[in-house]
């Protein structure tokens, strides 16, 4: 019988570690956690799942074994449910200070209220702690193509590590 949580701890890779940060990736690349210096933490989207499996089964778990004190930041690379659906779930559960994203995203989705939404385009950067920032890649001006070819790609840094976040991005 599959199991009705689609989600455990085992699905979680570490892409990038030092000795003040940790980068995993919770089932396939559709969440992407970003535990912070500061014992912050930043979600690149936030996935599809049932919102009791990615509050009760992994996001919750996670920032608790990683030490994390707030979920600080929420980018959200596009609007497919597949990246997007767990979003009101997560805000309200853990209450980020901000989403970020692209013109896109702002203009099609009712994001739910409490954090300020900072929409983003190419060649901004955003701190995300002393040290950790993250370069906005794309989209650049316009809103032609599609959706996975208008994600909000970035280019995070600190700690020794940088590691690319590209959504659905199918062209470049």
């Amino acid at each position: 019988m599959p199991s009705q949580h689609p989600l455990d701890l085992e699905r979680i890779d570490v892409l990038a570690a030092g000795d003040d940060h940790v980068l995993l990736t919770v089932d396939d690349p559709d969440v992407t956690l970003l535990v912070l210096p500061d014992h912050s933490a930043v979600l690149y989207d936030v996935g599809s799942i049932d919102r009791s499996d990615l509050e009760g089964h992994v996001l919750t778990p996670v920032l608790r074994r990683e030490g994390v004190r707030c979920l600080d930041t929420i980018f959200l690379s596009h609007a497919d449910l597949d990246h997007v659906s767990a979003l009101d779930a997560v805000v309200s559960r853990h209450g980020p200070r901000r989403i970020v994203t692209t013109e896109r995203v702002w203009e099609t989705m009712t994001l739910p209220p409490g954090p300020e939404v900072v929409v983003v385009r190419r060649g901004d950067r955003v701190e995300l702690s002393a040290g950790v920032t993250a370069e906005v890649l794309a989209p650049g001006p316009g809103n032609e193509g599609s959706d996975n070819d208008r994600s909000l790609v970035l280019l995070i840094e600190g700690g020794g590590s940088r590691v690319l976040l590209t959504g659905d991005l199918e062209e470049a």
